[in-house]
C-alpha cells in the first residue's frame, strides 16, 4: 500500500522511475549544491562589487571601451541616437561598467538611425590608420564593429529597433504592429500559421497598446529574440555611467533589463558566463591579441588619436 501512495504522489509510475533515477544518479544531490550556492552567493555577496578582471580580458575591456568611445564620438558628430544595450546596459545598471566576465558589447539604434550608420561609418574606418573591422550578419542585418577584431578579440554588436504606431490593441492584430513585423521579417511568412499564432499571444499577453508609439527588436533567430517596448520605455534617453564615462541608456532600463533576463537580473546568473569564442579550437577573445602578438598599449593609443581627430574635424 505504501508504495502504490507514493506512486501515486510523485505522478504514477513513469515519474517514480524518473525520481528515482535522478536520486541514483546524483543529480539532485548536484542540483541541491547548486541551489546552496546561488542562494548564499546571492544572499551574502553583493555583485555589484564583484572585482573586476585581471590580465587579457581587463586588457580587452579596456580596448572595447575605447570602440565604444569611438564609436560615441562619431554618432555624436552625426546626430545618430544609439543606447547601451543587452549585456552591455546590464554591465552599466549592476556594475557601472562592463560585466566582470563579458568579452565584447551591444549598441542599440532606431531603424533610421541604423540605416544612416551603415553607410556613413565605413567611410570613417577607411580615413582611419587602424585595420577596423564592419561587418553585417546576413541572417539578422545586425552590424558588428571591432578594431582588427579577428586579431584583437575587440567586438561591438549593433542591433536595430523598427517602429509603427499602434491606435489601440486590436491593432495588434489586425495590422500595425504585427504586419509590420511580418513585413520587415520576411522570413517569418515562410513559417507556419502556428509561428504567426505565437508572435500573437506573445505580443498579447505582454503589451496593452493604447494609441502607443512602439519599438521592436529583430526577431533574429527564434520568437524568444522578439522583444517590443513602447516609445516612452527608450525615450527620453538618459545617461549613465559606464567605467570612465557617461552614455546613452533607455529611459526605463528595467523594463529592458526585466525582457532580456527576467526579474532577477540583479542576482548572480546561472548560465550566459561562457566567454565567446572559447569552444573547440577557437580560444577565448581576451586571448585573441596576445596570441596574434598585439600590443596593446600601442593600439589603444592609436584608438585615441583616431577619437581626437574625430573630435577636431
Amino acid at each position: 500500500m505504501k508504495l502504490l501512495k507514493d506512486i501515486k504522489k510523485h505522478g504514477g509510475i513513469i515519474n517514480s522511475i524518473k525520481l528515482f533515477f535522478y536520486i541514483k544518479s546524483g543529480k539532485r544531490k548536484r542540483d541541491e549544491e547548486i541551489k546552496t550556492i546561488y542562494y548564499i552567493l546571492n544572499n551574502y555577496t553583493d555583485i555589484t562589487k564583484f572585482p573586476k578582471p585581471k590580465g587579457n580580458l581587463n586588457k580587452l575591456h579596456s580596448s572595447n571601451y575605447l570602440l565604444l568611445e569611438l564609436f560615441d564620438t562619431i554618432a555624436k558628430k552625426e546626430g545618430w541616437t544609439y543606447w547601451l544595450d543587452y549585456g552591455t546596459l546590464l554591465g552599466a545598471v549592476r556594475h557601472k561598467g562592463f560585466i566582470p566576465w563579458d568579452d565584447d558589447m551591444d549598441i542599440g539604434m532606431p531603424r533610421d538611425d541604423y540605416e544612416k550608420m551603415i553607410l556613413r561609418l565605413p567611410e570613417y574606418f577607411n580615413k582611419m590608420d587602424l585595420k577596423m573591422t564592419f561587418s553585417i550578419n546576413p541572417g539578422t542585418n545586425a552590424v558588428g564593429i571591432g578594431v582588427d577584431h579577428e586579431h584583437t578579440g575587440t567586438f561591438c554588436d549593433i542591433f536595430y529597433y523598427d517602429s509603427c504606431h499602434c491606435e489601440n490593441s486590436n491593432d495588434i492584430f489586425s495590422g500595425a504592429l504585427l504586419s509590420k513585423i511580418y513585413k520587415v521579417h520576411n522570413y517569418l511568412l515562410l513559417h507556419t500559421k502556428m509561428r504567426k499564432e505565437k508572435i500573437k499571444k506573445y505580443i498579447s499577453k505582454n503589451f496593452n497598446m493604447n494609441n502607443d508609439d512602439v519599438f521592436f527588436t529583430s526577431p533574429e533567430m527564434s520568437l524568444k529574440e522578439l522583444y517590443v517596448f513602447k516609445k516612452e520605455h527608450i525615450f527620453p534617453l538618459t545617461n549613465m555611467t559606464f567605467e570612465n564615462g557617461n552614455f546613452p541608456v533607455p529611459n526605463n532600463y528595467n523594463i529592458f533589463l526585466k525582457s532580456y533576463y527576467g526579474d532577477d537580473y540583479m542576482d548572480y546568473p546561472h548560465y550566459g558566463v561562457c566567454h565567446h569564442g572559447g569552444y573547440g579550437n577557437r580560444p577565448p577573445l581576451a586571448d585573441w591579441a596576445s596570441l596574434n602578438n598585439i600590443n596593446i598599449d600601442e593600439l589603444q593609443e592609436k584608438i585615441k588619436m583616431e577619437i581626437n581627430k574625430i573630435k577636431n574635424y
